[in-house]
């Protein structure tokens, strides 16, 4: 028999480990936000393009954007995106409360794991805000039973618009916790990218979020720097 999951409720399994995605499942998700982080927390840091610790453009200016991405991110199903796009409508003040809490909680994220990715350190300043961040969060865990037996889950209300943050702060807790994966934390070498990703490549030599986005706008730059010198030279001559 199929595991039957309330709508209201979040799984916890969904928010832990590594986040992989093959090219193909890239090219074919149903959202049109790129998860290129390979950790959950860090999809979410990379829905915007920062310069330096600033947004330089919102991915998610509205809380419906919020629910496409958490359910292109596999962390709400179909039923509870369509119950939160609901409430967008009928509560809009909540949801502008909630994408609002969610936009710093980012904030926040992205210059903890900038610093731990830069420096390999963080501020005790800003983990003791995120620490107030993930112990109101993990008020909403329960353990309840599955048809496979026991198991977490967020057991908060349907109706919460912050309810799809807190698997976030989850994902983020267990990530500072991996010492493994925090060594292939990286930043992103694009210009007025910003985003953060884990190289898991073999060669753990990984530049960029998106060679075929970052690391070709790199390249373009390297040939018209290179042309450019080119006619200074012949000019000059």
């Amino acid at each position: 028999m199929a595991d039957s999951q309330p709508v209201g409720q979040i799984d916890l399994r969904k928010s832990l480990g590594p986040r992989r995605l093959t090219l193909n499942d890239q090219l074919t998700h149903p959202s049109s936000f790129r998860y290129l982080g390979g950790w959950l927390a860090l999809d979410f840091v990379n829905t915007a393009e920062w310069q330096g610790m600033e947004c330089a453009r919102e991915l998610l200016p509205e809380y419906s954007d919020l629910v496409v991405w958490a359910e292109g991110a596999d962390l709400i199903a179909a039923p509870e995106a369509h119950s939160l796009m609901h409430s967008t409508l009928t509560r809009p003040k909540s949801a502008s409360r909630a994408v609002g809490e969610a936009h710093r909680i980012r904030v926040l994220l992205k210059r903890i794991f900038t610093r731990l990715a830069v420096h390999g350190t963080t501020g005790r300043g800003q983990l003791a805000q995120f620490n107030r961040h993930f112990g109101a969060a993990t008020e909403e865990l329960r353990v309840v039973h599955r048809d496979d037996g026991l198991c977490w889950v967020w057991s908060d209300r349907e109706t919460d618009l912050r309810r799809i943050v807190r698997p976030v702060i989850w994902s983020a807790a267990e990530l500072l916790a991996d010492s493994t994966m925090l060594s292939k934390l990286r930043l992103c070498d694009g210009r007025m990218c910003g985003w953060l990703f884990l190289d898991l490549s073999r060669s753990q030599m990984r530049r960029w979020c998106d060679m075929r986005v970052c690391g070709n706008r790199a390249k373009v730059r390297r040939y018209y720097e290179r042309r450019r010198k080119t006619h200074q030279s012949l000019v000059g001559d």
